[in-house]
């Protein structure tokens, strides 16, 4: 099979194989098109070197937006605060000593009852053991004097036997048995004092001047040797154990000084009751031995005298009766401290950890002061900062980026409600 293509065709007639050539566009349509796309350029161009230029802005300096407050400077004695609770210098458990029946058993001997010192509080039938007295004395006498015959007869054989009427054998026996009443004299000494020792058991008596925890036992009880009768703890005076960190110990004067006693720092205990407020003097005691090993503090031993005493009201108006300091009651503990001639008292969100504070001056720049730490409260930093001046005003609010000199804007100052 064979496709043949005529080459004449016709009138009228085309052929669908046939392509037409493209027509040329004249030159002149092309020189015109460039004239304008030249004329174009050249006019912007013009226009972009005549027209005035903007001016330039300066970027404004970035200004924070800050809080403040006044910082207080003082001088004195700084004042180291803890906390802690009472408890007693002394407790013991009173135990009998020997067996009987209780014949007294003082009024004052139930929960809570103070006592004296060298009071009489419990009495165990004593005829038993004063029987036991009289015997050991007795027979401490019949050996004395047993003792004194056997002086005797030996002085008499020596005697005789110096005129030959005595054998020898009869005066070494006689001093042999001379010797054994002295001994036996020792052992009926012992049991006399023994049994003096017995009878004095049958009264107890307080050691100290203190309070009543517990008692075990009624009249007409019996007691033996090692049964609890009492528990008692001093109530002469009171301690209160509180924990500082090592750098406030330091600030305690004398702390470790053998001579603390001499002239001890001065302490005020303050306890609440309800509503109220009771305070308490006290003194610094001394320091317990070595670094408490779970807190790693120092624990600060502040004595309370005649704690049963009732305490300062801070309310003047209360008109009651003030209340003594109890044992086991949780305090609040203020030690007079060293004298620190200038101390900055700031809040504690001011200190900042590089070792500065951010001072908001007169002209509203923010002026960076270096400060050390004296003390960290829970809300308040004593800081020894000497170039910060009186009446600044510190920062307390946070700032991303601090720049010395920097503008500020003061928001508030903490605590003026105006």
């Amino acid at each position: 099979m064979s496709l043949e293509v005529s080459k004449s065709h016709d009138v009228g007639e085309q052929s669908p194989l046939h392509i037409e050539e493209p027509k040329k566009r004249p030159l002149k349509s092309i020189i015109l098109v460039l004239l304008v796309l030249a004329l174009g350029i050249g006019g912007n161009t013009l226009l972009r070197v005549l027209s005035p230029k903007p001016e330039k802005e300066e970027p404004s300096a970035a200004t924070a937006m800050v809080r403040t407050a006044p910082v207080e400077v003082k001088s004195g004695a700084i004042g180291l605060e803890g906390s802690g609770f009472v408890r007693p210098r002394a407790e013991i458990v009173l135990a009998a000593q020997i067996s009987g029946n209780v014949i007294y058993a003082n009024p004052n001997l139930v929960a809570g009852g103070r006592v004296k010192e060298g009071e009489e509080l419990v009495r165990v039938d004593d005829r038993p053991y004063r029987a036991a007295l009289l015997q050991a004395q007795a027979n401490l006498k019949s050996a004395e004097a047993n003792l004194a015959f056997l002086e005797k007869q030996i002085e008499r054989s020596k005697a005789l036997g110096a005129k030959g009427f005595s054998a020898a054998e009869q005066l070494d026996q006689r001093e042999n048995d001379y010797a054994q009443t002295a001994a036996n004299i020792e052992r009926l000494k012992a049991s006399v004092i023994e049994a003096e020792i017995n009878l004095e058991r049958t009264v107890l008596t307080a050691p100290f001047d203190g309070q009543v925890r517990s008692e075990a036992i009624d009249l007409g009880s019996v007691v033996r040797p090692g049964v609890e009768v009492a528990r008692l703890f001093a109530s002469d005076y009171f301690e209160v154990v509180v924990p500082f960190e090592t750098a406030e110990a330091l600030l305690i004067p004398d702390l470790w000084e053998d001579d603390l006693s001499a002239v001890p720092p001065t302490a005020i205990i303050t306890a609440q009751y309800g509503d109220n407020v009771f305070h308490w003097g006290g003194y610094v005691d001394r320091s317990e031995a070595g670094i408490d090993q779970e807190t790693r503090t120092v624990d600060v031993v502040v004595r309370v005298p005649e704690p049963t005493q009732g305490g300062r009201a801070s309310d003047e108006a209360f008109a009651g009766a003030p209340p003594p300091l109890l044992e086991g009651t949780f305090v609040d503990v203020l030690i007079e401290g060293r004298e620190i001639d200038r101390q900055v008292i700031v809040p504690r969100v001011a200190f900042r950890n590089e070792g500065a504070i951010w001072v908001a001056t007169a002209e509203n720049t923010l002026k960076v002061y270096p400060a050390t730490v004296l003390l960290e409260r829970k809300e308040q930093t004593i800081l020894d900062a000497p170039e910060v001046p009186d009446n600044a005003d510190v920062i307390t609010s946070e700032i991303e980026v601090v720049v010395d000199g920097m503008a500020v804007t003061r928001l508030a100052i903490e605590g003026d409600e105006s």
